[in-house]
């Protein structure tokens, strides 16, 4: 009985190692901030979320943020010029800005001097919107004790892990890269990703 209980603690020690070693270098949940080759396709499974760890966990220093919704995901930020963090989201809502913009500045403590609205019809519907959390609560998930290293030992991590992988053979279109760029998808026969918008811009007043 003895060396059976051993035996098994051990398996399931493997096992766990192997789960937390795997979910921390695909990362997929943008916490560790690490890039290798294998890791270079990230399928956007909760952007509100990963977008967050990655601005309080990431070592980056950025002075402009760019928001919107699905369709800003796919802006490449460096037509921009500076140091911007796309915090675009799918079905982002101009009501849940704020939170976002108070994280970055307040929390991630990044010297934000200049915001860029993507603005599209999307954001003026009442009806028919995809329902998500309190936009204060991914601040408070991220900061929360531990957070990041309890995701290493997650199922939730290990399935994204896995299709992230997945993704990676197939070297699949709509994936972020560890840059937070974002691969759009061949709408029409084309991947121009920057004319269905206008970008808006306004500084911040203290």
């Amino acid at each position: 009985m003895k060396r059976f209980v051993k035996t098994s603690m051990v398996a399931l020690l493997f096992i766990l190692s192997g789960i937390a070693t795997l979910n921390y270098f695909v990362d997929p949940y943008w916490c560790f901030g690490h890039s290798y080759s294998f890791n270079q396709y990230q399928k956007g499974s909760n952007e509100r979320q990963q977008k967050t760890n990655q601005l309080y966990f990431g070592h980056k220093k950025y002075n402009a943020l760019l928001l919107g919704s699905s369709r800003v995901t796919y802006f490449d930020k460096r037509n921009l010029g500076e140091h911007v963090f796309n915090y675009a989201c799918s079905d982002l809502q101009p009501k849940e800005y704020k939170a976002f913009i108070d994280f970055a500045i307040h929390d991630a403590k990044q010297p934000i001097k200049t915001i860029y609205l993507g603005l599209d019809f999307y954001g003026s519907l009442a009806y028919g919107i995809k329902k998500f959390n309190n936009p204060t609560s991914y601040g408070e998930t991220t900061r929360s004790q531990f957070y990041r290293y309890k995701l290493l030992l997650s199922i939730d991590s290990l399935n994204n892990s896995m299709h992230n992988l997945k993704k990676l053979k197939k070297k699949s279109l709509d994936t972020y890269n560890r840059e937070n760029l974002k691969t759009p998808p061949r709408l029409f026969g084309t991947t121009d990703n920057n004319s269905s918008f206008k970008i808006l811009e306004y500084s911040r007043f203290q």
